[in-house]
């Protein structure tokens, strides 16, 4: 929160130090080459609106049309997505640059104009003999497309006629005007004020929210708080109605594809029942008597009679003051961290993060902030990183998102790009997994961060705490937010009318349901519900709590292989007893976009269908609160 450290322009950042992207496109003339490439494909794809209509039989010729289409379809998609990726990773490390600006208005006209020309192409397979679709599914010569055939037969009872495709592809070019709208209204027309800190005076803003709910002192995190949320409350008219109307738009989708629900459209492509969903609302929620022994230690450290929400991110403990690592250093602390993953990832792993320069390093100006993995279909992958030395955070964050990029890589090396794509909801397993191993290797080698006895203690308590916060924020605030979803769609499609009030009581009761008796809640704190960004990504953060417990699963059972073993390790430093499971997980990422989430996720033994896994992460969260109580005593 001080002001004495100076950014640097973008051109001063070390080259080794940022990302490789002339590996995409040397410079603006390839890029522009490679656009009005695209144009001229994206015209002449359209010429099979013609040709895939007449196939009616497994003929030799008509057999080759659809070939040929399914070639070209995808060439074009894998075109359009280098062009989009790049223009955003451009314009994301200096949004100042007026190329990267050119770049990404290139990018979102070729994306509307690619939708609106190719929309004929999944309604006219959709209307091809079902025998034919299944004959393609058979034939080796269509193997790169078996998942996408298969996904078309089964998708067929919600394609619409051409003319409703193309009409639906130029509206949803449109989609993000929702959370677009919610971006400008938060982050540009609403001023927050200032905050008062002892380190000097900090633009109350979204982004800096977080920040200031985790500063030591109350009175900042209490105006902070209620600074924002009073504010906001001002425009609860407006976000109300903003939020109801992206609702009735996904209601409105949904009867167009004739599902029976917006949460059944959404987990259809997961191959993912409703009540998968709603039968993990009902676990969770039998469990949270354990979330409210958490807050209630909190409250007990805290020593406060009137604890607060604003209180339960507040440092009760501290990383090591001394903490300071170099970039070069995380990586190595990280890697050892990988060890039972074995040779090969780690091997990857570092000359990724060293050598081939996967990652864009350091903060500058221009550069948008936080971090984020841009899977890639290739060798190379691309990780965004604002790391700074004293930030013990930064370190878990490079975990986290190496975690996506090598997900991202073995995916890319074992798959056709038609199946590289994992889900969504498998996105998060592979980032998580390796938060897990280094919040265990920090535990039991202290060490590695080179601190005094005393500091050693502290990182211990720290870890322990730190470990039991990112489980709330990532599990059980996710689905209190999920449950948020479900109840405003589930009115929606009932006919309940979605009010301003309708939406501050149900995010006042969901919670008073999930904070427990000993955390306050503030008026402004009804509002909560109308600040989301993801709610305009409809049922998405369930994913995050599903990824974490599959992590939680993946990871202890692979770190109890290793210690119940008394076996030697092996050339690659992995011991015998662990190869199985590491090898399943392994599998796991190379499996691509292969399988439904479920069935994929089953090949690392993690398995939903009775709710085991999520079981047994509520456990592990009841058992490292235990843990942490006793500590403390």
């Amino acid at each position: 929160m001080t002001n004495s450290i100076r950014i640097p322009e973008r051109k001063e950042i070390t080259h080794n130090h940022t990302w490789d992207l002339a590996s995409l496109f040397k410079d603006k003339a390839t890029f522009e080459q490679e656009l009005a490439s695209t144009k001229e494909a994206i015209s002449h794809f359209t010429h099979y609106q013609e040709n895939i209509k007449p196939v009616k039989s497994n003929h030799t010729k008509d057999m080759d049309i659809l070939l040929s289409a399914l070639d070209d379809y995808y060439s074009l998609s894998r075109q359009i997505d280098k062009l989009i990726k790049y223009a955003y990773l451009s314009y994301s490390c200096d949004g100042t640059s007026t190329i990267a600006q050119e770049f990404m208005g290139h990018a979102t006209y070729l994306k509307g104009e690619a939708s609106s020309k190719t929309a004929f192409f999944s309604q006219e397979m959709s209307e091809i003999a079902i025998d034919v679709l299944h004959t393609c599914c058979k034939d080796q010569r269509f193997a790169d497309y078996h998942v996408y055939l298969k996904e078309i037969i089964r998708s067929r009872p919600h394609i619409l006629s051409l003319e409703g495709e193309q009409i639906l592809a130029q509206q949803q070019a449109y989609d993000n005007s929702f959370n677009d709208t919610f971006d400008a209204l938060l982050d540009i027309d609403i001023h927050f004020g200032d905050i008062e800190t002892p380190e000097g005076k900090v633009a109350l803003t979204q982004a800096s929210l977080g920040v200031l709910l985790e500063h030591p002192k109350r009175d900042v995190r209490q105006k902070a708080y209620e600074s924002f949320f009073s504010t906001i409350d001002t425009y609860r008219h407006t976000l109300a109605k903003l939020y109801s109307s992206h609702v009735l738009k996904d209601k409105a989708e949904k009867d167009i594809r004739h599902y029976d629900s917006t949460l059944g459209r959404t987990l259809f492509s997961y191959n993912i029942d409703v009540q998968f969903y709603t039968q993990l609302l009902d676990v969770v929620s039998s469990a949270l008597p354990s979330l409210h022994r958490w807050y209630a230690t909190l409250a007990d450290v805290s020593k406060l009679n009137d604890f607060s929400v604003y209180d339960t991110r507040a440092p009760f403990f501290f990383a090591p003051e001394s903490y300071s690592l170099s970039y070069e250093s995380a990586v190595e602390v990280l890697v050892a961290a990988l060890v039972p993953l074995g040779q090969e990832y780690c091997t990857i792993a570092r000359k990724a993060l060293l050598d081939n320069r996967w990652v864009d390093r350091y903060e500058n100006k221009g550069k948008q902030s936080g971090a984020f993995s841009m899977p890639m279909y290739g060798e190379k992958q691309f990780i965004m990183l604002n790391y700074r030395d004293d930030s013990f955070d930064h370190l878990f964050t490079l975990a986290h998102e190496l975690g996506h990029s090598m997900h991202s890589y073995f995916s890319a090396q074992n798959n056709p790009y038609p199946t590289f794509q994992y889900t969504i909801f498998e996105a998060e397993v592979a980032s998580t997994v390796n938060e897990m191993l280094l919040y265990d290797y920090l535990l039991t080698h202290p060490e590695a961060l080179s601190l005094s006895d005393a500091e050693t203690k502290k990182l211990d308590v720290y870890l322990q705490w730190q470990h039991i916060q990112d489980f709330c924020g990532t599990f059980f605030r996710q689905i209190m937010f999920s449950e948020f979803e479900y109840q405003s769609h589930k009115a929606a499609q009932e006919a309940i009318p979605l009010t301003v009030d309708f939406f501050c009581s149900l995010s006042q009761d969901l919670q008073k349901k999930y904070y427990g008796d000993r955390v306050a809640l503030p008026d402004c704190s009804r509002i909560l519900g109308l600040r989301i960004p993801h709610f305009y990504r409809s049922f998405y953060v369930y994913q995050y709590a599903t990824g974490i417990a599959s992590a939680i699963d993946i990871s202890t059972r692979i770190l109890e292989a290793r210690s119940s073993s008394s076996l030697p390790q092996d050339k690659d430093n992995s011991l015998p007893h662990d190869v199985s499971l590491r090898d399943s997980y392994l599998g796991y990422l190379k499996n691509g976009g292969k399988n439904y989430p479920l069935d994929s996720l089953k090949k690392t033994g993690v398995d939903f269908t009775d709710y085991k896994t999520i079981h047994n992460a509520l456990a592990f969260f009841d058992k490292k609160v235990s843990q942490f109580t006793a500590s403390l005593l």
